[in-house]
């Protein structure tokens, strides 16, 4: 097999609003929403019959989290500034350094309606522990980003809105 040059991907407006642009080196970070429902969680696609936040609701160790992407080499950053939640042990802060070297790829038209959906590697997360790798993006626009994931081990569903930050 003989390859004259590299796959080129093209800069879609999709991957301008998650990335912040094709141009854009720094890339595009996301954080919590401080709306109602930031954080949606149910047994079927789309419910919050399990919980539901409150508009504000989350702890400031969700809020200071950042989900960075960028156009150039596909890289995802989870910024954490040292603790995350952890929802295996009481949803309690607990400190942990994410991977730095982690790479995400879209699948378009992948979702269960066509939606775009957003891959992390094995063990890397968007917003919650316990979701992921897989996000469907039910919603982005240039300052919303709304995730669908199944919980990890379970039959239920997340939703998460996200706002640039």
């Amino acid at each position: 097999v003989v390859i004259e040059a590299d796959a080129i991907l093209d800069c879609s407006e999709e991957i301008t609003f998650l990335t912040g642009g094709c141009d854009n080196l720094e890339g595009k970070c996301w954080t919590f929403s401080q709306i109602s429902g930031a954080i949606s969680v149910g047994p079927e696609r789309g419910s919050n019959e399990w919980f539901s936040s409150t508009e504000g609701g989350l702890v400031p160790e969700q809020y200071d989290d950042s989900f960075c992407f960028t156009f150039e080499r596909s890289a995802f950053l989870y910024q954490n500034n040292g603790q995350t939640i952890d929802p295996f042990n009481g949803y309690v802060a607990i400190d942990f350094a994410p991977p730095t070297d982690l790479t995400y790829f879209l699948e378009p038209n992948a979702g269960l309606n066509g939606e775009t959906r957003i891959v992390l590697p094995e063990g890397a997360f968007i917003g919650v522990w316990d979701s992921g790798p897989v996000y469907e993006i039910i919603k982005l626009a240039e300052n919303e980003l709304v995730l669908r994931s199944q919980i990890v081990g379970n039959d239920g569903w997340f939703d998460l809105f996200f706002v640039p930050n």
